[in-house]
């Protein structure tokens, strides 16, 4: 199946509708909820959704979760949204008073996995309270064609390269591997990796998502698996290998 159909059938099934399914009061009447995302879930939702087909689901508006928006006190919102700290600083926003909130509640789904110290900051805030919702759905990365992705970090030829940038280079690199590997689970695949490697980052990288692996497929047995599935390989490969690119 092609990567964008993969993401679009996952936003509108384990999010969209998963959140309609179990929180609808009544079965078969629409419900209008907001949809709440940021810069990478919003072009995540552009790529692979349509407009039309998150009004049929009840989404009545799409909103930027770091962006001052109008106050719906009434409505529900569903996020979608990494867990970086401006994302969970704009959630955390929108729920600041006990009595005056943006929204009525909050389903929060993270685009892949939220780190201890944010999941400790939203249990201690007065959003917590309001939170029916929180899961990780695992899909950082941007669909553009049926095989062409991009994990739209234009600062990873910095900290993979430049010596004054070293200091950031390990969450770097593990945010890339992160989203290498929420990408793997949503091909369902569990492949071999495969690396050059005369270049000391190539090999630290791989064993990062070889770890992001094996915690995803520690929790899906399954993943790579089937009757007639061959052994994927992952290859990574730096400027190094092709000076013109």
């Amino acid at each position: 199946m092609a990567l964008k159909t993969l993401v679009g059938n996952k936003i509108m099934n384990d999010v969209i509708r998963a959140t309609v399914a179990a929180h609808n009061k009544t079965p078969g009447r629409m419900e209008w909820r907001v949809l709440v995302v940021d810069n990478l879930s919003m072009k995540m939702v552009s790529a692979c959704t349509k407009m039309h087909e998150l009004s049929a689901e009840g989404i009545t508006i799409v909103e930027t979760v770091t962006k001052k928006r109008e106050p719906m006190p009434a409505m529900e919102a569903i996020y979608l949204i990494t867990p970086s700290e401006d994302s969970v600083r704009g959630l955390m926003g929108d729920f600041t008073s006990q009595n005056r909130t943006t929204y009525k509640a909050a389903h929060v789904y993270f685009t892949e996995a939220c780190p201890e110290e944010r999941f400790k900051e939203i249990c201690n805030s007065l959003a917590a309270k309001r939170i029916k919702t929180l899961k990780e759905i695992n899909i950082a990365f941007t669909p553009y064609e049926s095989q062409i992705f991009s994990l739209d970090t234009p600062d990873a030829f910095q900290f993979y390269y430049n010596p004054q940038r070293a200091s950031d280079r390990s969450a770097g690199m593990e945010k890339l591997a992160e989203q290498i590997a929420t990408l793997c689970s949503c091909l369902g695949e569990y492949p071999s990796i495969r690396y050059r490697a005369d270049f000391e980052r190539n090999v630290e990288l791989a064993q990062m998502v070889q770890q992001k692996l094996d915690a995803y497929k520690a929790d899906e047995p399954t993943m790579g698996e089937g009757p007639e599935k061959a052994k994927t390989q992952l290859i990574i490969l730096d400027r190094g290998f092709d000076t013109t690119s």
